[in-house]
C-alpha cells in the first residue's frame, strides 16, 4: 500500500458525515455518526433521506476492513443497515475488487486547496436494509437530542448512564423541510 496517506478514523467519519450532508448524490437531511444502540451494528455514519438510508463504514486499514467482513450483518447482508452502502478509506487502501457485492467505494484524498475530501470511486447498488435496526437508531438519536422551543419534534427525555461524546447527530432544518415537501 505505498502512497496511502495516514488518516484517522475520526477524520474519515467527519468526511463521510460532510459528504452525506452536502453531496449532490445524497444530501441526507439527517446524519448520525457512531451511535451505539441495542442493535448489534454500530454504523460509523448513517444518513437518512426521503425513502432511503446511506451507510458509510470507515476503514483506516486493510486489516480493519478484513475484520469488518466477519461481522454477522456483513455475512448476512439482509441484516445490515443502509439502502445504499459504502466503504470509505484513505486513497489506495481498498480497491473495488475487495468489496462485497453491491457496495460502493469512497476514498479520502488530500486536495491541493481543499484539504481532506471524499471522492466516490464506484457507486453502491440498492440493498434491502434492516429497517427495524435503522428505526432503533433514529429513535435513539432523537432521544439524545436537546430541542429548543419552536422545533417541530417532540421527544421524551431519557436518562443515560453513559454519554458518549463521539456520537453526533446532525439535522439540517432546511433539508428536512425540503424532504417533507
Amino acid at each position: 500500500m505505498t502512497g496511502a496517506m495516514s488518516v484517522t478514523h475520526a477524520e474519515l467519519v467527519e468526511g463521510a458525515r460532510r459528504w452525506l450532508l452536502n453531496t449532490a448524490r445524497w444530501r441526507c437531511p439527517v446524519v448520525v455518526t457512531e451511535i451505539a444502540t441495542l442493535v448489534s451494528e454500530t454504523p460509523d455514519v448513517l444518513g437518512f433521506g426521503p425513502g432511503y438510508s446511506v451507510l458509510v463504514e470507515c476503514k483506516t486499514s486493510r486489516s480493519d476492513f478484513a475484520a469488518d467482513a466477519q461481522k454477522s450483518f456483513r455475512r448476512f447482508p439482509e441484516g445490515g443497515m443502509g439502502t445504499w452502502r459504502y466503504y470509505l478509506a484513505p486513497e489506495g487502501v481498498l480497491k473495488f475488487e475487495d468489496l462485497p457485492d453491491g457496495w460502493g467505494l469512497l476514498s479520502m484524498r488530500m486536495g491541493p486547496r481543499r484539504g481532506l475530501y471524499v471522492w466516490m470511486n464506484c457507486e453502491s447498488a440498492r440493498h434491502d436494509a434492516h429497517w427495524q435496526a435503522e428505526r432503533i437508531v433514529l429513535l435513539s438519536a432523537i432521544r439524545r437530542m436537546r430541542f429548543d422551543e419552536g422545533t417541530h419534534v417532540s421527544a421524551r427525555v431519557y436518562k443515560w448512564f453513559r454519554d458518549d461524546p463521539r456520537t453526533t447527530i446532525t439535522i439540517e432544518p432546511e433539508a428536512v423541510g425540503e424532504a417533507l415537501r
